[in-house]
């Protein structure tokens, strides 16, 4: 089946999109990894140098016992060094601990020299960079790659890229099938009956959904005309925008309340701020021409007008849905509306969920 404009045009900005992002979470990954060698070693030249340094500085004190001495210019190198050296130790010539500022704490990088007086070692320095200096020189980068990431999900979810992961996410009983795509333009038609005209009954229950927004994308209205196919219904676009349901087999009241439980499952499920209002009513005589006909369908638009989301049903159908069906129902009240008018479906039983359930699945199978 073909897609639509709109379906096309999205899997083209993901197949731009989705390569672009890719090169660019591999090209700062890439780099990070460039910055790190670079860091590493700059931190290895530092540590060698200033306990080089170090080691110069402490010849003269060293030689003539000064320890305090020793202390002072540890201290002071600790506390100019910005965080950057976090450990200093200085021990004599017998490897004897005999000054020492900050502490070696564990996985501190440590850097020794030897302390040379006239071509003699009369000890060594020891020092431990703290990694400070490190971590701030990787924030801005993660939060650079952090950001194009986000940014990416973001324009992938604008574009439709992940609206069918979106569904499942939403909706996880859902079976893992393929959605059936459409064509720009469907027309709405009645689908064929799985039997033929004689199994028609006079009756029937007429459904009123009310989709918000009203202008339906195609491929949202060829999942509403599947759900009304299996469950052995007629479908009709009013011009209004509502979806006038008809049902008139055997089971016509069981078919309609599964019918529009489904249906508000797939509103729920769908990726977009859909939402609809259903009405369902008992119709004595589903004859176009006839008057019963035309007062159930004013009824029942007029439940729908007032329904708020929520799936509504006459007091004259509610009393003839059997109790073996598992739905339950609950009074409902309104300004206009006199008491004992109209009833709320606000739960099922187990197994009615489990046949909304392989409803759905055959819904997407097809």
């Amino acid at each position: 089946m073909a897609i639509s404009q709109s379906q096309a045009r999205n899997r083209l900005w993901t197949l731009v999109l989705c390569p672009l992002m890719l090169i660019i979470i591999v090209g700062n990954v890439v780099l990070w990894h460039q910055l790190s060698s670079a860091h590493t070693a700059r931190i290895e030249l530092m540590g060698k140098t200033i306990s080089a340094q170090l080691a110069l500085s402490l010849q003269e004190p060293m030689v003539r016992g000064e320890h305090l001495t020793i202390n002072v210019m540890l201290n002071d190198l600790l506390s100019g060094g910005q965080d950057l050296v976090a450990y200093a130790a200085v021990y004599n010539h017998r490897n004897t601990l005999i000054a020492q500022a900050g502490s070696m704490t564990q996985g501190i990088a440590l850097y020794t020299n030897r302390i040379s007086h006239q071509q003699s070692v009369i000890g060594r320095v020891e020092i431990g960079l703290g990694d400070q200096h490190g971590r701030s020189a990787y924030q801005p980068l993660i939060l650079l790659i952090a950001t194009q990431f986000v940014l990416g999900i973001l324009i992938l979810i604008a574009t439709g890229g992940l609206r069918g992961v979106i569904m499942f996410w939403l909706y996880p009983d859902l079976p893992r099938h393929k959605l059936a795509t459409s064509s720009e333009t469907v027309e709405i038609m009645n689908p064929e009956p799985d039997t033929d005209q004689s199994t028609y009954r006079e009756d029937g229950t007429l459904v009123v959904v009310r989709p918000i927004p009203v202008n339906l994308e195609s491929e949202i209205i060829e999942l509403f005309t599947t759900a009304v196919s299996l469950c052995n219904g007629e479908i009709t676009l009013t011009d209004s925008g509502d979806l006038e349901l008809l049902f008139r087999h055997d089971r016509h009241e069981q078919d309609a309340v599964c019918c529009a439980a489904l249906m508000m499952e797939l509103v729920a499920a769908i990726p977009r701020p859909y939402s609809a209002h259903f009405a369902l009513h008992y119709c004595a005589n589903c004859d176009l021409s006839d008057s019963r006909f035309t007062e159930a369908r004013k009824f029942t638009n007029y439940l729908t007008a007032i329904a708020g989301g929520k799936i509504l049903i006459s007091q004259v159908l509610a009393l003839r849905i059997p109790d073996a069906l598992g739905v339950e129902f609950s009074s409902f009240s309104h300004t206009a509306l006199p008491n004992g008018q109209a009833m709320v479906m606000d739960g099922s039983s187990r197994s009615f969920r489990s046949e909304i359930r392989e409803r759905l699945a055959l819904m997407i199978e097809q």
